[in-house]
């Protein structure tokens, strides 16, 4: 299957790699289910505007970024 690059997706494995941070203490960090992290990283899942929102709040990187915006 082939699938376009979300580059929210690139931003947010890159971003968790950079700060040694695991899928569930991010998952735990910002309170949400280690699926939805799992779910998002392999595009089965969209970033949602409330999910943007915590991991602005949390990585302190742009929610707009995060949507694609």
């Amino acid at each position: 299957k082939k699938y376009m690059t979300n580059p929210a997706i690139e931003l947010l494995t890159d971003e968790l790699e950079a700060r040694g941070i695991i899928q569930a203490t991010l998952a735990r960090n910002i309170s949400i289910s280690k699926s939805l992290i799992s779910d998002i990283l392999h595009h089965r899942k969209r970033i949602s505007i409330e999910l943007a929102l915590r991991l602005e709040k949390h990585l302190g990187i742009s929610a707009t970024l995060w949507l694609g915006a």
